[in-house]
């Protein structure tokens, strides 16, 4: 018997609980994984009934009240619940099989022995009873007040009541399924919490409480009076889970957009994100997802200690890290819900955009950062240099160490470089003198650039570059960019050792056709003259039409001059005002008339980079606002000869 005393007298509306009664716990296992299904531990509320005796959640006296004490069996019985199987025969298989001689024919005959063969299926549950005793250790707790007190006082307080269901041992209340009138008014859950006042019109509705599905517990604001159950449903196997995989209807997704949200067996609503690196790094969920190919793995719970969980049936010795231990916690496999973002891309018409698609990644992005590339990291200071200036002025700008610097003027028009000295370790410009500014709009502009090149290490799918050396300063977070660096390699002019033939074939071939003339060009003596702001990529032809005079062709320029052989040939490139070559006059000879119809081939290089510049502009049924560009600059070394 258990007894608890009170003061003198206790009055009616006693509560007594009481836990850590010994139960039997449910456990089911199967899929690799082992957790508990039913309730090692009974919780038990005895009240009083206004006349002494205390009576349980079936109505069933149990003890009574008397002289200020309260008296009770502690010993219940509880409905466990027991699974149900059924069989059925499937088919047969050989169980024995004996060998018998015929001796009359010498023979031999197999008798064989044949077994059924079932099939056991799950066919619900039958809940038994099961006697709970009270533990050595267990807790008692009783709720009353005395009818005399020593002083009395009032205040207004908040204050939260309770409604607990009673519910099997073992199972648990399935999310969504509790739906009680109290007070007129109707209740229902929904991921661990109870609403009320439901608008059907806008679906919005009153948070007043909370629910545990496993303990039927319900916390609310609202005052406690008579509960009309309307619906609640449990079950043993309710869907719980504490891990989940899964992969997204659509791929890629964008990063940083996937949201996983779940309600654990007591109600609790737990979310998050998933961070630019695909990681889920909260409180009670961790994980990864790939978001190329939308595929997720999540487990639910925490890390706790590990000191004083060796008893826990998750508990295991190796997997605690640093004294810590990850403790898993079940949800409700039917509360889980994610929200993601994905990208979807549209067939792009090769003739629109005059590109081959074909060539193309699938999603349209090209990446300009790769392992081992060079980039550049640069950042720019604009300063107003005003309107007043004379020759031979300094000018202190507001950084130093640069690594380049530009003067324009008002509309962009950058200002001639022989106008200005410069020095970009002390950062400051000096005017030359004399000083003629009248080409350009006041006032005038600096810009000082700090920037390196350095080359990725490594490049994380959240857009982090690592790199192979250090940078040599700090810079700072506004407006400095990384770009990627188009490596030209060794650029030098050249040009092919000039051959002759009788006559021209229509063939751009790199070596003769033909049998050899005697005429040649002597560029051994006179050789063929380039630069680097003339010379092109091309293939010449010169076809003379008499002794002296003749015509020059480009394979892709075609027709470019007449001319003779009185003077240097050196046609003009019109987009650098520069000769692409220039070949002496005396290169052709003086004393040898060359033949009508013999032409002469050769090929020049010149150090150009041909470089695609593409905008690519997202469909917008907006209208585009402000201003949009680039920045191209050209590096190089140069090597006089």
């Amino acid at each position: 018997m258990g007894t608890i005393e009170g003061y003198d007298e206790i009055a009616l509306g006693a509560v007594i609980s009481t836990s850590g009664r010994k139960g039997r716990n449910i456990t089911q296992s199967g899929d690799g994984s082992h957790g508990t299904y039913g309730a090692g531990t009974v919780f038990i509320t005895l009240t009083d009934d206004g006349k002494g005796n205390l009576i349980d959640s079936h109505g069933k006296t149990v003890g009574k009240i008397t002289g200020g004490k309260a008296i009770f069996n502690p010993d219940t019985t509880v409905s466990i619940p027991k699974a149900k199987y059924g069989k059925d025969k499937i088919g047969e298989k050989v169980y024995s099989q004996t060998e018998t001689e015929l001796t009359w024919n010498n023979i031999t005959y197999a008798t064989k022995t044949y077994q059924d063969i079932y099939r056991t299926s799950f066919a619900g549950f039958d809940y038994v009873p099961a006697g709970a005793t009270l533990a050595s250790n267990a807790v008692i707790t009783a709720s009353y007040y005395d009818t005399h007190p020593a002083t009395a006082k009032s205040e207004p307080v908040a204050v939260s009541t309770s409604i607990k269901f009673v519910i099997n041992t073992g199972e648990l209340i399935i999310p969504s399924s509790v739906r009680f009138v109290m007070n007129g008014k109707s209740y229902f859950d929904k991921d661990g919490s109870i609403y009320t006042n439901l608008n059907t019109a806008t679906g919005q509705a009153d948070k007043i409480g909370s629910i545990d599905y496993s303990t039927g517990e319900l916390i609310l604001s609202d005052p406690i009076g008579a509960v009309s159950v309307q619906s609640l449903t449990t079950s043993v196997s309710a869907g719980r889970t504490d891990s989940i995989s899964f992969i997204t209807p659509s791929a890629p997704i964008r990063p940083s957009s996937l949201t996983i949200s779940a309600t654990t067996l007591d109600g609790k609503k737990i979310s998050a994100t998933a961070n630019a690196k695909g990681e889920f790094d909260s409180e009670y969920i961790l994980g990864l997802v790939d978001v190329e190919y939308g595929l997720a793995s999540v487990k639910f719970g925490k890390w706790v200690n590990a000191d004083g969980h060796e008893s826990e049936s998750w508990y295991n010795a190796d997997a605690v890290v640093d004294g810590q231990i990850f403790k898993p916690a079940h949800v409700f496999s039917s509360s889980i819900t994610y929200s993601t973002v994905a990208y979807s891309y549209l067939p792009v018409d090769s003739t629109t955009i005059r590109i081959d698609t074909v060539r193309l990644p699938q999603d349209g992005r090209v990446p300009i950062f790769r392992r081992g590339d060079t980039i550049l990291i640069t950042n720019s200071l604009k300063q107003t240099l005003g309107s007043a200036h004379k020759a031979g002025q300094t000018i202190q700008l507001d950084r130093t160490d640069l690594d380049r610097l530009c003067i324009t003027d008002s509309t962009g028009k950058a200002v001639n470089a022989e106008l200005w000295d410069y020095d970009l370790e002390a950062g400051s410009i000096t005017w030359t003198s004399p000083l003629d500014l009248s080409d350009y709009a006041l006032p005038l502009f600096a810009t000082c650039t700090w920037e390196e090149r350095n080359r990725i290490h490594s490049v994380d799918i959240d857009g982090t570059l690592t790199l192979i050396f250090p940078t040599k300063r700090d810079y700072p977070l506004e407006d400095t960019y990384v770009a990627s660096v188009l490596i030209g390699g060794n650029l030098q002019v050249r040009a092919s050792v000039p051959f002759t033939q009788r006559n021209w074939t229509n063939v751009w071939q790199d070596t003769r056709i033909g049998d050899e003339p005697l005429n040649r060009l002597n560029v051994k003596d006179y050789p063929i003259v380039l630069t680097d702001d003339g010379a092109i990529d091309e293939k010449w032809l010169i076809k003379f039409t008499s002794s002296s005079q003749f015509e020059l062709y480009g394979q892709t320029l075609g027709f470019v001059l007449k001319t003779d052989t009185l003077q240097d040939l050196a046609p003009i490139n019109p987009s650098t005002k520069k000769p692409y070559f220039t070949i002496p006059k005396q290169a052709f000879g003086a004393d040898t008339p060359w033949s009508v119809q013999e032409v002469v081939r050769f090929n020049t290089w010149g150090t150009l980079l041909p470089v695609w510049v593409i905008c690519a502009v997202q469909p917008s049924a907006d209208n585009p606002k402000g201003s949009d560009g680039y920045t191209q600059v050209l590096f190089g070394d140069t090597t006089e000869i």
